[in-house]
């Protein structure tokens, strides 16, 4: 989550017991406007927007959006 109102917050992620080539996407649930609402007219204002994350061997780049939600899901390779 970052909370911020304007400032991204970009960061390198160290995942332990994950091979390098790591595969992950990431959901983000962001807005506009922090102000943006689902309601009965626009029932999908505001919905989670999926994207693929950028690995380096083991480690993941990741820019966490300001005002947003973000979930990151992992694939281990066996």
């Amino acid at each position: 989550m970052n909370r911020h109102l304007t400032r991204d917050i970009a960061a390198r992620i160290s995942v332990a017991g994950f091979a390098p080539g790591l595969e992950a996407s990431e959901q983000t649930l962001f807005a506009a406007s922090i102000y943006d609402k689902n309601d009965e007219a626009h029932p999908e204002a505001v919905i989670p927007r999926e994207s693929a994350l950028k690995s380096e061997g083991a480690e993941l780049e990741c820019t966490f959006r300001h005002e947003s939600v973000t979930v990151i899901e992992l694939d281990r390779k066996n």
